[in-house]
């Protein structure tokens, strides 16, 4: 995807790129996972915006010059789209690996303690 715009949201910071190839998708960053992929848009995605609470994403869909002059005088007429978010921009919690637990003997908190201070197991 040749990415015109990317937004993070201002909560999870998760973050959200859309471009040329007319998708938006939300990733996660620090696990490097695609957390999901909207429905494909008619025409490029030229910008990106999240509400101030994370509960909305702005889309706006138009022609982006990728294809020139000639492209610009058969594109369709640029759209807003406004998306309700969920469950899909938040971070996964890490899920407790089988073999960790056997080897550290730790106790599900404490696991999770230790994801969140960035050490594992």
């Amino acid at each position: 995807m040749a990415c015109q715009c990317t937004r993070f949201h201002p909560t999870y910071n998760t973050f959200a790129p859309g471009g040329s190839d007319a998708t938006v998708s939300v990733w996660d960053h620090k696990v490097k996972k695609r957390l999901r992929q909207y429905t494909k848009y008619n025409t490029p995605v030229a910008a990106l915006a999240f509400s101030a609470d994370g509960a909305r994403l702005a889309i706006g869909a138009g022609y982006t010059w990728d294809a020139g002059e000639e492209g610009a005088r058969t594109a369709e007429r640029p759209s807003l789209f406004v998306r309700e978010l969920g469950e899909e921009v938040k971070v996964r919690l890490l899920l407790w690996p089988a073999g960790c637990r056997a080897r550290s003997g730790l106790e599900h908190s404490s696991f999770l303690s230790l994801v969140a201070e960035g050490m594992g197991c």
